[in-house]
């Protein structure tokens, strides 16, 4: 149980392990003031994720943005946006639009100045966002921003790279107008202040700072939108190609303006049949060209035309190169990672067909074989990952994640959905139950519990289908009781004492496997040595004790079981089965909702 011990909170670990897990008092007490109405509490939480902490389901609470919050995503999404709109917008400045008159109006200047308020906004909203470094959290804000204006690549960097630039560009143009400045876009009126105007021309190059930001953008998609591994490193090649041919087209075209005269310019766009005044045809011709040198084809119909070019080709032939050889590797890691699992199930298959044919066995048999490692051997292999990654996480970890999977398996049974959740109760009991539960694999036909065998576990249906037969005719059509699917279980009264794996539906019966099927279970004497480690489970052991079954173990139950019963009474039988199950799903569905 969680109590006082010492200045700290302590937390008993599941049955059989002496490991104690000591929580801060600081960590555990309220952190949204009581002065916060009860309707406003909703609201900050679902937006900016400040409540109170919860241990049990590994949230810290926070006084301040939580960085996991739907405000803190939009923001890091929007960010990331920008920053690819910064991709493509900035090397254009830089190069087709640098040789702009300093009273011509910037195309994208309108959306720069929107981009800039909003990287000025951002580095404000981060001295309230909370920070998770090494598995701690940190909502102090006095902390948080010390570390964020600490952080060599954080604030200041930053701040460097969100100097609004664009709004310089803009009061320059208010200027001009001001002033009666032509359309030409003349510096006429402007005076002495054109060595500030050169000034700011030079600093748009800090813009290129944003660039290296790029990497935050794939994180962010990652991680916010729950974009597969696979899938984000392919987005993310194709990202890296195309925005280095952008760039270096960019860079291309610059080096030209600067090392040939404008009439030159003029006329290597002319003999390429392209318009000098068009700015598209302009840069398609450069990315045509860039295009050629990272592919390595070449056509010969653009080369370089001076020192200054081919200086700068060579640079490009070396950059293009690397990327393109980083691209095709990773493009095959990438085929070969989403192949793991095929070919593990392939190499598998060749070592059983190996096997078979060393021993001769019939081909009718064969392929039954082979069917069976096709449906088993997939799932054992996601189990024994399963179980390596929850071995890997520590104990509020593991107990965590135990809660999340508990809604889709041990939910669904109808006499654990009637535990109570009172202070979490609910899912710290189901996440011990997930740590001692196993599976098993049944072929199609195989008998999955027998009526004379005793139950001494819980089975719950995770995937396939079984059938319930008459105590003792089991495979025979006309003795077919029910069918139950994934979720459906088996010998779940058997938590309260009733040793029938047909208990729940007041009689015996056979549970076979209509095909092949994958069960979990838990071992009833695990179930009685969690309920029986810890306190706090005293709610959970009255509420079984209420529905406790007591019967006379000498007394033959094959006497009154469904093999002795014939005609009319045989299918109110059958219709019985059918009612309870209808009650037992009604009844999940209530206690659900």
């Amino acid at each position: 149980p969680v109590r006082s011990f010492g200045g700290s909170w302590r937390q008993r670990s599941p049955a059989g392990s002496d490991r104690v897990l000591l929580y801060r008092r600081s960590d555990l007490a309220p952190k949204v003031p009581d002065v916060i109405s009860a309707r406003l509490r909703p609201f900050l939480f679902h937006v900016f994720g400040i409540s109170n902490p919860n241990v049990w389901l590994g949230y810290p609470g926070s006084r301040i943005i939580h960085p996991s919050s739907h405000f803190s995503t939009a923001v890091e999404l929007l960010s990331a946006g920008l920053l690819v709109y910064c991709v493509g917008v900035v090397p254009l400045q830089l190069s087709f639009w640098n040789n702009l008159q300093t009273c011509d109006k910037m195309p994208t200047l309108e959306m720069d100045m929107f981009v800039d308020l909003f990287f000025m906004l951002e580095i404000f909203i981060r001295f309230f966002i909370g920070i998770e470094e090494a598995g701690t959290y940190t909502d102090d804000l006095p902390t948080v921003a010390f570390r964020y204006i600490t952080g060599p690549t954080k604030f200041w960097f930053d701040a460097f790279t969100s100097i609004p630039l664009s709004w310089v560009d803009w009061s320059v143009l208010q200027r001009c107008d001001e002033q009666g400045t032509s359309s030409t876009g003349r510096n006429a009126g402007l005076g002495s202040d054109g060595g500030f105007i050169r000034i700011i021309k030079t600093l748009r190059i800090l813009k290129l700072g944003r660039l290296l930001k790029i990497v935050k953008v794939f994180r962010v998609i990652t991680e916010r939108l729950d974009v597969s591994f696979s899938r984000m490193r392919i987005v993310k090649l194709f990202f890296v190609l195309a925005s280095s041919i952008h760039i270096f087209a960019c860079a291309f075209w610059r080096v030209k303006t600067e090392s040939l005269e404008d009439d030159e310019v003029n006329a290597w766009l002319t003999a390429r049949l392209a318009n000098p005044d068009v700015l598209s045809e302009k840069y398609v011709t450069c990315f045509y060209f860039v295009c050629t040198v990272f592919t390595t084809v070449g056509f010969g119909d653009i080369s370089a035309t001076g020192h200054v070019e081919r200086i700068f080709c060579i640079c490009m032939m070396c950059c293009a190169a690397c990327v393109f050889g980083l691209i095709l590797g990773e493009l095959q890691e990438i085929y070969s990672a989403s192949n793991t699992r095929t070919r593990e199930l392939e190499d598998k298959m060749e070592s059983v067909v190996g096997f078979l044919e060393e021993h001769r066995v019939p081909k009718h048999v064969e392929r039954h074989i082979k069917n069976w490692i096709r449906f088993q051997y997939p799932q054992q292999r996601s189990d024994q990952q399963s179980q390596e990654i929850m071995d890997n996480l520590p104990l509020t970890l593991r107990q965590v994640l135990a809660c999340i999977m508990n809604r889709n398996l041990f939910s669904k049974v109808p006499i654990l959905a009637r535990i109570p959740n009172n202070d979490n109760l609910k899912d710290i009991f189901m996440a011990e139950l997930l740590v001692r539960m196993s599976s098993n694999f049944f072929l199609a036909g195989s008998l999955v519990a027998s009526s004379a065998q005793h139950a001494d576990r819980i089975l719950v249906i995770v995937s396939g289908s079984v059938d319930i037969y008459e105590a003792g005719r089991s495979m025979d059509p006309d003795n077919l009781l029910l069918t139950i699917g994934p979720g459906g279980s088996i010998g779940d009264n058997s938590l309260l004492g009733d040793t029938r794996w047909a208990g729940a539906f007041g009689g015996e019966a056979e549970y076979v496997a209509h095909e092949n099927c994958k069960l979990c279970y838990i071992l009833v004497e695990d179930f009685k040595e969690i309920l029986e480690s810890s306190s706090q489970y005293l709610p959970i052991r009255s509420m079984l004790d209420k529905f406790a079954f007591a019967y006379d173990e000498d007394e033959d139950w094959t006497d009154g079981s469904l093999s002795n019963v014939n005609g009319a009474r045989k299918q109110r039988l059958k219709n019985t089965f059918h009612w309870i199950r209808l009650a037992r799903t009604l009844l999940h569905a209530d206690l659900a909702a």
